[in-house]
């Protein structure tokens, strides 16, 4: 007998037509576009951790014009340094208090590090960081369901997405260099009810 959790996967898949990889750090989620969470909606989600505790990542397109770190803080010389556009970014719902600075690292397989801001040169870094305030977290289990659900969609990233300068375009390029019909909701309407 199949367990009902293998019948779901295949019918999702062959209903869908959208190749599923698996969530791993490295890879991007991007939201489908009828998700309506207004904390993940048409988002592009990279993960940084993904594992038998649960998963972590930051949101790349959702710069914050408002957040700016005050004068006196260890961060504003970082701040100073980020990729354009020079905003600090809402990384997701959870610990909104708490700030990551990433930057690309071929060199590890996450292609990010962490940076610490306490350290006096951050000017080696000029134009190669990005400052994400809070972060998106998911339980042992439940982005997987989520995924199950087709709320997301799990795509390989590219080196440029983490610092990518028009952040506001990231969700439907992502889509867009997909295949199938995957490729075809990055033309998926603002609002639906013109189409």
């Amino acid at each position: 007998m199949i367990p009902t959790e293998s019948i779901d996967v295949l019918l999702y898949t062959s209903m869908h037509n959208y190749a599923i990889n698996t969530p791993a750090p490295g890879r991007l989620l991007v939201a489908h576009p009828e998700l309506d969470d207004p904390n993940f909606e048409r988002t592009v989600v990279y993960l940084l951790a993904h594992n038998e505790e649960g998963s972590l990542g930051v949101i790349l397109n959702r710069p914050n014009p408002t957040a700016f770190p005050s004068f006196d803080s260890p961060l504003m010389p970082w701040f100073d340094v980020v990729s354009p556009p020079q905003m600090i970014f809402d990384g997701g719902p959870v610990q909104i208090e708490a700030i990551l600075c990433l930057h690309p690292d071929a060199d590890l397989a996450a292609g990010v590090r962490s940076v610490d801001v306490t350290w006096d040169n951050p000017e080696i870094f000029a134009g190669k960081i990005r400052i994400f305030q809070g972060y998106a977290g998911w339980s042992t289990y439940q982005l997987e369901s989520e995924i199950m659900a087709g709320g997301w969609f799990v795509v390989d990233a590219l080196p440029t997405d983490v610092l990518n300068p028009e952040p506001e375009k990231l969700w439907r390029s992502v889509l867009a260099r997909q295949e199938g019909d995957l490729q075809k909701l990055s033309e998926f309407p603002d609002d639906p009810s013109y189409n």
